[in-house]
């Protein structure tokens, strides 16, 4: 949620000769954020509203670009065998955007090889097909950039950084270890995403265990 001051944004709308409608376009229009001028959110206006009495500010809800497919779905038949766990969520992205007023405008970044998988979707909700790719054994990081691109990284996002060391004394300010019955279990059974050789499965039989 964006809180914009209602005067700066009218002083930009007679600069520009852009009416406020046409600027906050819901389902339209996107935004983008940027932290000493490097652009860390992109996304597409869902809501806006106006407080013209006390604060004099509009505040704007925008959705990341993964959102955009939560309203989606594969048509009745969907089947990939074998193939590389990026490319599936790929192509649904791509399948999905295919069409008359169809496209989000979402475009292929770099698709890391991963593993392979076979799924078979009916009708199936693609960011949650996504997501689900994503959290399965074994799984990819993935990501939509500000500029409308999808990403695919494996095993993970990011690289190992071994320069920065906790220690104490020094960045560590205190340590304490508890111990906590409030919470005692004998047998869990823990089960991630996905279905079959996909999906973590953890089988606990200790005396106690802080599951949170």
């Amino acid at each position: 949620m964006l809180a914009i001051d209602h005067n700066n944004l009218e002083q930009f709308c007679k600069a520009t000769n852009v009416s406020p409608k046409s600027l906050l376009g819901i389902a339209q229009n996107g935004v983008i954020i940027r932290r000493v001028g490097v652009p860390i959110f992109g996304g597409q206006i869902s809501y806006y509203e106006s407080d013209l009495l006390d604060q004099k500010i509009v505040r704007i809800k925008a959705l990341g670009w993964l959102d955009l497919f939560k309203d989606r779905y594969t048509s009745p038949s969907v089947t990939y065998t074998a193939q590389d766990a990026g490319a599936i969520a790929w192509d649904l992205i791509d399948d999905s955007q295919t069409g008359t007023n169809k496209s989000f405008g979402i475009t292929q970044g770099t698709i890391q090889t991963s593993i392979s998988r076979t799924r078979v979707y009916e009708y199936k909700n693609i960011k949650e097909a996504i997501v689900q790719l994503s959290q399965v054994k074994n799984g990819f990081d993935f990501e939509f950039t500000y500029d409308k691109k999808f990403y695919v990284y494996y095993p993970s996002m990011g690289k190992t950084r071994t320069e920065f060391e906790l220690s104490y004394p020094g960045a560590i300010k205190s340590i304490r270890i508890s111990t906590d019955a409030t919470k005692l279990l004998n047998y869990a059974i823990v089960r991630g995403q996905g279905f079959g050789e996909g999906q973590i499965i953890d089988v606990r039989q200790e005396g106690y265990r802080d599951w949170e």
